[in-house]
């Protein structure tokens, strides 16, 4: 089997996220609307505070097959996350752009490599899901804002009232 060197560049705590929308790019003239959108989604959703319960490690690449991440998943379908999905989804479409994927992964990517790293080794995706990254994990997180970055302006919204 060929070794992997290409690098692996971790996450600061700081930039540690749960993704409810695939990347996309907004026109300059689109930014404001889709931003005042999607606030007045997230409050109407009501979501309060979302607690995650990570279970499993992933190793996931993105559509392009440029990207590899290293991430803790839960195992278990969180409601408010699917909520928080599925409010974001609704904008996403009014803009024609893609909704997150299906079926969601609740995921917090913990390093990212430029690479298809399953390509490198090798492996398919059936068979990482049954154990090559196998050490057990459990970590909780509570998230009280959804953020959506825009170049580098960060617009954000409370989940709590």
């Amino acid at each position: 089997m060929a070794r992997a060197t290409t690098p692996w560049t971790f996450f600061n705590f700081s930039e540690l996220h749960i993704s409810v929308a695939k990347t996309f790019s907004l026109r300059h003239n689109e930014i404001d609307i889709f931003c005042e959108q999607l606030g007045e989604a997230v409050r109407a959703a009501k979501l309060g505070e979302i607690f995650v319960s990570f279970d499993k490690w992933k190793l996931l690449v993105n559509d392009t097959k440029t990207t590899s991440f290293v991430s803790l998943v839960s195992s278990k379908n969180n409601s408010q996350v699917l909520d928080a999905i599925e409010a974001v989804d609704n904008i996403m479409r009014r803009f024609d752009h893609p909704t997150y994927y299906n079926p969601p992964i609740i995921h917090a990517s913990i390093a990212w490599s430029p690479c298809d790293m399953m390509s490198i080794l090798g492996v398919q995706e059936k068979a990482l899901s049954e154990g090559i990254i196998t050490p057990e994990v459990t970590c909780e997180a509570g998230i009280s804002t959804l953020e959506c970055k825009v170049g580098k302006v960060v617009y954000s919204w409370s989940l709590v009232d």
